[in-house]
């Protein structure tokens, strides 16, 4: 009888402490949208491709810290981590980012290998990540809901020169790619442009990452002869290789095809090896666009007359979650996703057109030839190739 009478006496009390509990959680979820906005960044920051991850990094903070790293009213916060291009690494620093920091969402990965190691997690955690490069098959047979890509995938990478080469260069190619999913796609890409507008690829091959003596390929191609060759690098290799071109005297005889960026490019004998090559691009600084220039001049007041590398990648990510929080209002996964799927926004690349099929951009792309003016190389202009769209399914399957 006393249990009861205790139970009767303490009940009022339980609901009156239910309610309040049940006040304040509500009072939490409500007040979210007033809360800092948490962006986990996974970038390659150590390593051979560790230019490509703080030029990202770099471009990244250039755009927030003129938003005074805010989203309307709500402040934004990065963490970054380190995947030092490994998927084990990425993994563990994924987990992190997800379960111990809380982010909203994740900003990165640059890296095929490591965006596909990551992608189910990210559909079990159904966490939006925000690709700045790789992985084809993120369009296609492994498509997430959660993965959206503003900046370019291996299919536009490769494709681009492709198109460009048959048309203008010669009906004959020679690639040398590197041993990973990126090579492999690119190459792939690469090949079916070059043969659907009349040209014919004699020979792939590819390197292991690392390689410092490229000979064996280069004898090859001197036996092939080859209208063009296209070496395709995301790194120090795509440099061993321009030199050692240079050095076999193909340099001026074969169009060379390079994926260096210029502003690795610095010493006079990489600039050499360089001078006359082409490379793909999909931004140009000497656009004369109201957003352009913006970027161009936030650039050149922190960083001065330094070069431009992945700066503009990071910045116009930034730009396009900017963009997409805004309009959705919320950080709430479901809306966020359903305006990151097809985003139209302006950026200093120009206008872009998000793909609902695929998550990837539809943009122009510009070819350049690298010349030597006043000691150093700079992009002379030759041709924009427009709205180049990703197809919608794997073309080789």
């Amino acid at each position: 009888m006393k249990a009861h009478n205790w139970f009767k006496k303490l009940a009022p009390l339980m609901i009156v402490l239910i309610f309040v509990m049940l006040t304040a959680c509500q009072g939490k979820s409500a007040s979210g949208e007033n809360e800092p906005i948490k962006i986990g960044v996974l970038l390659t920051l150590s390593g051979p491709l560790s230019n490509m991850g703080d030029g990202l990094k770099k471009g990244i903070e250039l755009y927030f810290e003129e938003k005074d790293y805010k989203i309307g009213e709500r402040k934004v916060e990065f963490i970054y981590e380190d995947d030092e291009n490994n998927p084990q690494v990425a993994i563990r620093k994924y987990r992190k980012l997800v379960d111990q920091d809380g982010v909203d969402l994740l900003l990165g990965v640059s890296s095929s290998t490591v965006l596909y190691a990551l992608k189910d997690q990210i559909d079990r955690d159904k966490i939006p990540l925000i690709a700045l490069s790789a992985g084809n098959e993120m369009a296609w047979e492994k498509k997430s809901d959660y993965i959206f890509r503003p900046s370019y995938s291996n299919w536009h990478m490769g494709y681009v020169p492709g198109v460009f080469a048959a048309k203008n260069l010669g009906k004959t190619a020679y690639v040398v790619s590197y041993e990973n999913p990126s090579g492999y796609e690119q190459a792939a890409a690469f090949k079916d442009a070059f043969e659907e507008n009349g040209g014919k690829v004699l020979k792939i091959v590819y390197p292991k990452s690392g390689t410092n003596d490229f000979a064996t390929y280069l004898t090859e191609i001197a036996q092939l002869k080859p209208d063009v060759v296209n070496h395709i690098s995301a790194g120090p290799d795509g440099m061993r290789f321009a030199m050692q071109y240079k050095e076999f005297g193909f340099k001026g005889k074969i169009p060379f095809l390079a994926t260096v960026p210029a502003d690795l490019a610095t010493t006079p004998e990489m600039m050499d090896a360089l001078e006359g090559a082409y490379v793909r691009f999909d931004y140009l600084d000497s656009s004369d666009s109201e957003e352009n220039q913006k970027f161009v001049k936030a650039f050149k007041k922190k960083f001065g007359d330094a070069d431009l590398g992945f700066e503009y990648v990071g910045y116009d990510a930034a730009l396009y979650v900017d963009k997409a929080i805004t309009k959705a209002k919320t950080t709430d996964v479901e809306k966020l996703i359903n305006v990151l799927k097809d985003l139209k926004y302006e950026s200093p690349r120009g206008e872009i057109q998000i793909d609902p099929k695929t998550h990837n951009p539809i943009l122009d792309y510009y070819m350049i030839k690298y010349v030597l003016k006043d000691g150093k190389l700079v992009k002379e202009y030759l041709e924009t190739i427009e709205d180049v769209q990703m197809p919608a399914e794997n073309p080789n399957k």
